[in-house]
């Protein structure tokens, strides 16, 4: 019986559809590759779970490349990413994306890796991938019985591919449908890279590519890869044409990929895959297991420790019982116990305030959010909910000025009943448009009077007026 493949990549082209499965180790080898042309489709989770098809079971974790996602290198002031976490950084590189690639952020997400930029800014090298696109072939991936590693763009992943004597530096520029990628690397460092959003086919790509490679500097050793169903002539003295439509050249580079995606792919923009969640059959098993545990330390803590513990002191009680001094000691430790309950009293009313505060603020957080889902539409953005002592703030965008009001008024009429008041704090435009559009607006959340709220769900509010 054959030994199962430790990783799969598919590899998706305009024309074309791979799957190379790689054996293990920290240096991967080729085990088989099969290429079939791609079907008529954009459908990329459909694409992945043929490419699966054209082999046996695939390898243990699975790297999607798809040709089609969009890729780029985008460019942020350094005061602008200054304490951002990897998601929030993640956050605002899809929104740059999104007026460049027409995709809405809001139903995408990116993979980013930074890249050498210019002074006080920083460069980030992105792909961006359609959310239903990772969840679909996520399931693609699990139901052929693997794990999705990554989804990613095939453009600029491996690094050298023909290793030159007395070659320090290198350059290499890649030709893919819609996007060519440059890169540039001195020895073993972290090659700079840039992204052109031309379609070589255009014919108009090469003036572009020679002011990027004027940028990057001399190199010692030029490469150029293309895409199959690319024409590109083979006037490159000097250079290294690798074409992928050349059997041989494919593997090549795919085992490049998959050396570079062996360890922990720094540097790379991946779109890694989102957490699945537990099985139901796994949940029940976890619940019992763990009622199992509880029951028998339960068991052991009475029978090792309480009943023991509950013989001793029959024991000395009885002894106690004989003098009255004892019986005396005794009345007053249970006078001091009783004392010690009291003084507790105000505590547990305490305790009991703070539950019901902490349910009423559940409550009207969940009503809050359940309004925000309702209420989504084109013309307002909620960018971010933020808030302490409680009392949270919401930052949006929206299109015209009044439309901030109107969702501070539907907003406080549904969380009314839950003690809150809304009001708008902040419109201010940004002067994106002539007419001053967008408006950044925030609302501020006050408390009611205490016993002025209701711990009910209202009704849905009605959308609010475009």
């Amino acid at each position: 019986m054959a030994r199962r493949a430790a990783t799969t990549i598919v590899l998706l082209t305009r024309q074309t559809m791979v799957r190379a499965d790689f054996t293990h180790g920290a240096r991967p080898t080729l085990a088989e590759l099969w290429q079939e042309p791609r079907p008529d489709t954009d459908d990329a989770a459909a694409l992945v779970e043929m490419a699966l098809a054209l082999g046996p079971k695939p390898g243990r974790s699975v790297w999607v490349l798809n040709a089609d996602w969009w890729v780029q290198t985008l460019s942020l002031p350094v005061a602008r990413t200054a304490g951002l976490s990897a998601a929030d950084l993640a956050g605002a590189l899809n929104f740059e994306a999104e007026a460049l690639s027409g995709h809405s952020a809001l139903d995408s997400v990116v993979g980013h890796a930074p890249v050498k930029g210019e002074s006080g800014e920083k460069v980030y090298w992105i792909v961006q991938v359609k959310t239903a696109d990772r969840e679909r072939i996520a399931d693609v991936v699990h139901q052929a019985g693997a794990r999705l590693a990554g989804l990613g763009h095939p453009g600029g992943l491996p690094g050298r591919l023909v290793a030159t004597v007395g070659a320090a530096s290198w350059q290499r520029v890649e030709l893919w449908p819609d996007a060519v990628v440059c890169l540039h690397a001195a020895g073993a460092g972290t090659p700079q890279v840039q992204v052109l959003n031309i379609d070589p086919q255009a014919g108009r790509w090469q003036n572009a590519v020679e002011k990027v490679r004027a940028d990057f500097g001399a190199a010692d050793h030029f490469e150029t890869v293309v895409a199959d169903g690319i024409a590109v002539a083979d006037d490159n003295a000097g250079q290294t044409l690798v074409r992928l439509e050349d059997a041989a050249s494919l593997r090549k580079w795919v085992t490049a990929c998959a050396g570079r995606l062996a360890g922990k792919a720094d540097g790379l923009p991946l779109v890694r895959a989102a957490a699945r969640p537990m099985s139901g059959l796994r949940r029940s098993i976890l619940a019992v297991g763990m009622t199992l545990v509880t029951l028998g330390a339960c068991s052991a803590h009475y029978y090792l420790w309480l009943e023991p513990r509950a013989v001793a002191v029959r024991g000395e009680l009885q002894k106690a019982q004989e003098p009255a001094k004892a019986q005396a000691e005794l009345d007053a430790q249970i006078k001091t116990l009783e004392t010690r309950r009291a003084a507790l009293q105000p505590q547990v009313a305490k305790v009991q305030d703070n539950n019901e505060a902490i349910l009423r603020q559940r409550q009207r957080l969940a009503v809050l959010l359940k309004f925000l889902a309702e209420q989504r539409q084109e013309d307002l953005l909620i960018q971010k909910i933020d808030g302490t002592g409680g009392e949270p703030r919401v930052f949006g965008l929206c299109l015209r000025p009044e439309l901030a009001d109107q969702f501070a008024t539907t907003l406080g009429q549904t969380l009314a009943p839950q003690g809150w008041e809304v009001e708008v704090a902040l419109t201010q435009a940004q002067h994106v448009k002539a007419d001053g559009a967008p408006w950044a607006f925030e609302l501020q959340f006050k408390e009611k009077p205490r016993g002025t709220a209701s711990l009910s769900y209202p009704a849905p509010a009605q959308p609010l007026r475009r």
